[in-house]
């Protein structure tokens, strides 16, 4: 995300967004991060609630996370060295969900 969202501040322009999810390697200070929304995402036969943190990377970008430690508060992104996680998909239906309701932003 770094290589394509850092130089969007420096364009002249139109401001943008984008929707990340907040995993633990993500430096909070440099968005200077605030609870902006707290919601319910549908997953199969049941809701889980999520905040969504929101920023600023410049003057053009702002930056809405995704923010649930159960699925993000995690040592990889995607795995350990030992193999994927196993709830992989849940938590790409999971992240994907926020950017799909208008609602939410």
């Amino acid at each position: 995300m770094s290589q394509a969202v850092f130089p969007l501040p420096l364009q002249p322009g139109p401001r943008c967004s984008c929707r990340p999810a907040r995993y633990r390697q993500v430096e909070t200070e440099l968005f200077g991060l605030k609870h902006a929304a707290t919601f319910s995402v549908p997953l199969s036969s049941w809701k889980e609630r999520c905040d969504i943190l929101t920023g600023t990377l410049g003057k053009n970008v702002t930056v809405y996370f995704i923010n649930k430690d159960i699925y993000f508060d995690r040592p990889g992104l995607y795995g350990t060295p030992k193999g994927d996680y196993s709830d992989n998909a849940e938590r790409f239906i999971f992240s994907h969900a926020p950017s799909r309701s208008s609602a939410a932003f």
